[in-house]
């Protein structure tokens, strides 16, 4: 997925001279069914605003999730503080529409990992894994994968079948192989 900023305006109605302050304010959202059937919740650090005054700097920052739907989600926004004074409640909620597009045809790589970067004693039996997550909207029936290096002797190819959708097994897949690296291979990056 992609990253969300969602910004706040949050505004103290009362006037200056009445010299109210409200205190403790927070900015909650949540989004149900974000993250496979769980909900995202997350809440700004609590400030204060004095009568009349807008704080126009308060943001939320998130990811979508990778298995995310291609739909709209709700996200509720719940705003609370308290009157400084008198210790009254405010809260205010508002919902918006959260729309998840998703391109047809977009395929990732989300795990490129060896058993070992390192290879230090042990020159055989290492194990590359490539993690891929099928984030387009379409079935991608062929996705061919491959991995080579000349120095290292590696030419590993793989064919995976990706299905579309949200938060399944079946949007991804690893492919996995295990090389030895060449005796007479100086030390160095490869």
């Amino acid at each position: 997925g992609g990253e969300v900023v969602i910004e706040f305006d949050i505004q103290n109605n009362f006037k200056n001279e009445d010299k109210v302050k409200i205190e403790n304010v927070e900015v909650q959202v949540v989004i149900d069914n974000w993250e496979e059937d769980s909900e995202f919740d997350e809440t700004t650090d609590d400030f204060d605003i004095n009568s009349g005054r807008k704080k126009s700097n308060k943001k939320l920052t998130f990811d979508v999730p990778i298995e995310a739907d291609e739909t709209t989600y709700t996200a509720v926004v719940t705003v609370t503080g308290s009157n400084e004074d008198s210790g009254e409640e405010y809260t205010q909620i508002k919902e918006f529409g959260l729309r998840v597009e998703k391109d047809t045809n977009d395929v990732r790589v989300y795990r490129n990992t060896l058993s070992s970067s390192n290879v230090i004693c042990s020159r055989t039996g290492i194990k590359h894994e490539l993690g891929v997550v099928n984030m387009g909207d379409e079935d991608e029936d062929v996705v061919e994968v491959e991995v080579s290096s000349t120095d290292l002797g590696i030419n590993f190819k793989d064919i995976l079948d990706l299905k579309s959708g949200t938060f399944d097994d079946d949007i991804l897949d690893t492919s996995s192989y295990r090389f030895d690296v060449p005796e007479d291979l100086p030390a160095g990056s490869y």
